[in-house]
């Protein structure tokens, strides 16, 4: 089974609404009104958000919008059936289900695409997820393991050797050779999250009743995989090597442990505003996050250059006595999901150009907006927004069950 993360809401609409004058705190739904996402709940990080699935003979676009209006996280944009006719579905539940459950069961359905889409300061959008296509094509629709605000899932087993078919005087190169298991992990568009260890409290046992957990690999931190420290804020795979019991089998019957995560959710509204002109040499704090301006000008290009430093109050691994690793992913989770670039008139504004140089336990960033219209007028960012919200660690329990062995 298979894992991701994610936050936001928007519904784009088919045709462009350049009327529609959207301040902090709202979404454009396609084709219908301004929602105030203001007004939706916050749900802890360690919780998942709950969708009421009651649709009866409703199209794609009229689903999308629902869970868009539902949760904040979701948009639609190019639903038309490849036919030309609109097909309308029903699915209706007696209670409100996870997230990602009834994502899982409007995609099966309407067999629409899903894509998870982050935010950042080169949007003025905040992280979600897009549902378009529809396609032909079996896609990843679930049943998947859902935990709080996490999908996880599906888990392959995966088995790399080498066979030798001719004798030749080379060496032949094990290092190649593997068995693992493997699951993606996403969470909740606005969810940030990152691994704080490796995986615990392992248990993996095949149909023969045989423990397949490697007693000589007791951990595995090759890049892409488990290190403590790695960002989740798009899907991130976890890789469990295994070892193959004395009998044959055919399946893992169940494969049980836990993540240690430090997770937040970003908050649908504004937690602090930071007026950049009386803020030049001024540091900032938001729960356990500072912001330091360092400078804000428009030049005579009629460029806004920004330059400021973010940290996170988590410096130094006091147990160790040395770095922390995750305190750069972590820094980098809050700048990409938790800032928005304000103008006067409350809107969102996209910056167009910068870079972010890292120094230990902070980001140091300097960005441009440029405008984009050919007279180079334009509404520069006057504020910054932040969306932080407290860390808390969480143990992620996964427990799956019958995994097919190659």
């Amino acid at each position: 089974m298979n894992v991701c993360f994610a936050i936001g809401l928007s519904i784009l609409a088919q045709l462009p609404l350049p009327q529609q004058k959207m301040m902090i705190g709202q979404r454009a739904l396609n084709g219908g009104p301004i929602v105030d996402v203001s007004k939706l709940p916050n749900v802890p990080p360690t919780e998942a958000t709950m969708v009421t699935l009651n649709f009866k003979e409703q199209t794609r676009l009229q689903i999308g919008q629902a869970l868009g209006q539902q949760t904040g996280m979701v948009e639609i944009m190019g639903a038309n059936d490849p036919s030309g006719v609109e097909p309308r579905f029903t699915l209706q539940s007696e209670k409100p289900v996870p997230f990602w459950d009834a994502l899982d069961q409007v995609t099966l359905m309407t067999h629409l695409q899903r894509t998870q889409t982050g935010g950042g300061p080169f949007t003025n959008n905040s992280a979600h997820i897009q549902l378009h296509g529809p396609t032909p094509q079996v896609l990843d629709y679930g049943p998947a393991l859902y935990v709080g605000a996490f999908r996880l899932g599906p888990v392959t087993a995966h088995e790399t050797f080498e066979r030798v078919f001719l004798k030749s005087p080379r060496v032949v190169n094990t290092s190649i050779q593997g068995f693992s298991a493997e699951f993606p992990v996403l969470g909740e568009p606005n969810i940030l999250a990152q691994l704080a260890g490796l995986p615990e409290k392992l248990e993996v046992v095949d149909d023969q009743g045989q423990s397949l957990l490697d007693p000589a690999e007791k951990k595995d931190d090759r890049p892409g995989f488990n290190q403590p420290g790695g960002a989740i804020n798009t899907v991130r795979h976890i890789r469990i090597p295994l070892k193959r019991g004395a009998k044959p089998s055919s399946k893992i019957a169940k494969l049980r442990g836990s993540l240690p995560l430090e997770v937040s959710r970003v908050p649908h509204v504004p937690s602090s505003k930071i007026v950049l002109e009386d803020s030049v040499g001024k540091t900032f704090r938001d729960g356990d996050v500072t912001i330091t301006v360092n400078e804000y000008r428009i030049d005579d290009q009629n460029r806004t250059i920004m330059k400021f430093t973010l940290r996170r109050d988590k410096s130094q691994d006091t147990a160790q006595n040395k770095p922390n690793p995750a305190v750069r992913n972590d820094a980098w989770l809050v700048f990409q999901q938790g800032i928005r670039f304000v103008n006067a008139s409350g809107q969102s504004v996209a910056l167009s150009g910068g870079t972010g140089p890292a120094a230990h336990g902070s980001l140091v960033m300097n960005y441009t907006y440029q405008p984009f219209s050919q007279s180079g007028k334009g509404a520069p960012p006057t504020q910054i927004h932040t969306y932080w919200s407290k860390w808390v660690k969480w143990d992620l329990v996964f427990d799956f069950k019958d995994i097919p062995l190659p």
